[in-house]
């Protein structure tokens, strides 16, 4: 790409020369020279723009690669439309963007008492009903939700935090995507507002939404409650549970409905792979990329490698593998697959339009060769031993703890003292 900027500048400079002055260095450059002044001054010109539009156009290009992709949980509110949509799958934990936010009501003593806030986590349905919420953080500390006990103007769930007294001081409440129609508590609150009314085209249709309503407490609150809320995984395909396939279960791809919940980074990179979709319409990823560009087998192979059972200190098991992430729909799908690759040490290969994952160390050998199946008169190379900038002793990562608050820790190291 380097050489391709260097070549654009090299002729934009030759065809602002007058071509009679350019010294020669070889016959080329004088076929060149002569090809020049034969299109006339005119057709300098356009050629010149449009060498100059291609070379701010590469340059353009490559500034938005380099651009790196915000790193960590995203812990603060997010306020404005010019926003991307995003989802999130796997676990995962978000502060969201701020869709609408007011205040109402008297509670005896103070005016506009309440204040509610309207916040999207998410732009794809979760079907998870009201209690669609995993773990939910306000302001520096994992609250527990009181799910029991709904309010019965519609608010939401009281936080057991924020209840003193026997006075509750603040409540939310949780939609996942599925709703069809304006929230009624909303509507009642804040639909006949003189500025600002809760219309009802207002519904969030396919989007997951947290109301988030505070009491005024000033002994309880400082400013506006923050939230950092983990919604239930999202129910992606899985390969393996579709017995159409060759696989096990009631789950078609064709049937969203039939999905389940699913932390497993093969199982996500799949989804993203073929293509995510609210109902008919392409919303992020590939775009109509048929079954077979995914062998049922190696994908299968994969999503069992992530699911494989890891013997822990205490004697428990869990996972190898598990993932989450807050995908950016302006990101480049490639770029979010790569994330997820990291999150399983997997590698994926794409031959003549088919793709094939291969998670941690590869399994054991299928093909064998001898020297009669090499092509002597092929060039060959191979170095046994690497240099030693090529090799490593250490490995040292970075994660995300979700009992704190989903902040940015280091993970132990790994080290091998022989090497």
């Amino acid at each position: 790409m380097k050489y391709l900027i260097l070549l654009l500048n090299v002729l934009g400079f030759w065809l602002m020369a007058d071509a009679a002055h350019a010294e020669p260095i070889s016959l080329a450059i004088t076929s060149i020279a002569g090809f020049f002044s034969s299109i006339g001054a005119i057709g300098k010109l356009v050629l010149t723009v449009a060498i100059n539009i291609g070379l701010s156009l590469v340059e353009k290009a490559l500034a938005k690669k380099d651009q790196p992709q915000p790193a960590g949980t995203k812990l603060e509110i997010s306020m404005g439309d010019d926003h991307p949509m995003s989802f999130i799958i796997g676990s995962y934990a978000t502060a969201g963007k701020r869709k609408y936010a007011g205040t109402w009501g008297d509670d005896g003593k103070t005016p506009n008492a309440y204040f509610t806030d309207v916040i999207e986590i998410g732009s794809l349905p979760n079907r998870a009903g009201e209690r669609g919420l995993t773990s939910v953080w306000i302001d520096d500390q994992k609250v527990g939700v009181l799910w029991e006990e709904p309010h019965p103007d519609g608010r939401g769930f009281p936080v057991l935090q924020y209840r003193a007294n026997g006075k509750d001081y603040l409540w939310i409440k949780f939609l996942d995507g599925t709703q069809t129609s304006p929230d009624p508590f909303l509507t009642a609150k804040f639909g006949s507002h003189a500025e600002r009314p809760w219309k009802p085209t207002m519904i969030g249709r396919g989007c997951q939404v947290v109301i988030l309503t505070s009491r005024y407490n000033t002994d309880l609150f400082s400013g506006v409650p923050s939230g950092l809320f983990e919604p239930h995984p999202l129910p992606l395909y899985d390969i393996r549970k579709d017995s159409s396939v060759g696989g096990n279960g009631v789950q078609r791809w064709s049937d969203p409905s039939t999905w389940q919940p699913s932390t497993n980074p093969a199982v996500m990179i799949y989804n993203l792979a073929r293509g995510v979709y609210y109902g008919a319409e392409w919303v992020y990823g590939g775009q109509n990329i048929g079954a077979f560009c995914l062998p049922a087998t190696n994908w299968m192979a994969a999503a069992n490698a992530c699911d494989a059972s890891v013997k822990l200190d205490d004697g428990s098991s869990e996972p190898a593998f598990r993932a989450g992430y807050d995908v950016q729909c302006d990101q480049e799908p490639l770029d979010a697959v790569s994330e997820l690759l990291k999150g399983c040490n997997g590698r994926m290969a794409e031959v003549g339009g088919i793709f094939k994952m291969l998670i941690s160390t590869p399994g054991a050998a299928v093909y064998s060769f001898s020297d009669d199946d090499i092509i002597v008169t092929e060039e060959q190379d191979f170095q046994p031993f690497p240099s030693l900038s090529a090799t490593y002793n250490a490995i040292e990562a970075t994660y995300h703890e979700p009992a704190e608050k989903w902040a940015t820790k280091d993970a132990p190291g790994r080290y091998n003292t022989d090497l």
